[in-house]
């Protein structure tokens, strides 16, 4: 909904609103020498977004650098998918511009209503966190990111090899006095493609006050 509000022009940016007909003051969030925020300006030419930009770019080292500045937000999107030759709606080069431009949208808000600092890193860390949790529930695999070489420590690691383990105490904890606690887990199994879950709820002293268990459908251990 958001990217078809973007493309349709209809993202309430200060130059849209002074459109509508509300007086305002327009001062870009993005950029060090704030300027007029029209919706190209805050998601492909500013400054700030900008950076962003170049820093995820890295992971698509074959594609030309895009210096189109002037140029519209939908040949920005596409850009990367274009110049590799990706037809799948569901590669990297096709998610990644997507998730750049929802939490650019997200870090304004933020600084708007929140007054909240437009910083870049957190806008990179928020899009490798949402990759991260996809790849970790594989709904993207290495189908997905050919051809390109993404930064992550989980695609790292499945190219490399398997992750060492690690050995720890794992132990439970009671809830202070007149506190209950409950204990969730899934589990999956890849050979027979089933999943459940359950969970079980005790007091301060340790005792079953009740239980749980389900079977569910699902594709990985970490989304069960």
């Amino acid at each position: 909904m958001f990217l078809w509000r973007l493309l349709a022009n209809r993202i309430p940016v200060d130059v849209k609103l002074q459109w509508r007909g509300i007086s305002l003051a327009s001062k870009c969030k993005c950029c060090e020498k704030p300027g007029v925020e029209t919706r190209l300006h805050l998601f492909v030419n500013g400054s700030a977004t900008r950076r962003v930009w170049q820093h995820l770019a890295r992971w698509f080292p074959q594609v030309p650098v895009f210096d189109e500045e002037g140029e519209n937000i939908e040949l920005r999107l596409k850009w990367w998918q274009r110049n590799m030759g990706i037809r799948s709606q569901h590669h990297l080069c096709v998610i990644i511009p997507c998730l750049i431009l929802w939490h650019i949208w997200t870090e304004r808000n933020e600084n708007v209503h929140r007054d909240k600092n437009f910083e870049v890193e957190d806008i990179i860390k928020r899009v490798n966190s949402q990759l991260r949790n996809l790849v970790l529930t594989k709904l993207i695999g290495q189908d997905q990111w050919k051809g390109c070489c993404p930064m992550l420590d989980v695609v790292i690691d499945t190219c490399g090899g398997a992750r060492k383990r690690k050995v720890g105490r794992v132990e439970w904890r009671p809830p202070d006095p007149l506190w209950v606690k409950l204990n969730v887990d899934g589990a999956f199994i890849q050979a027979t493609q089933n999943a459940g879950g359950g969970g079980i709820v005790r007091n301060h002293e340790g005792e079953i006050l009740v239980a749980f268990a389900t079977g569910f459908k699902c594709r990985s251990g970490l989304e069960a």
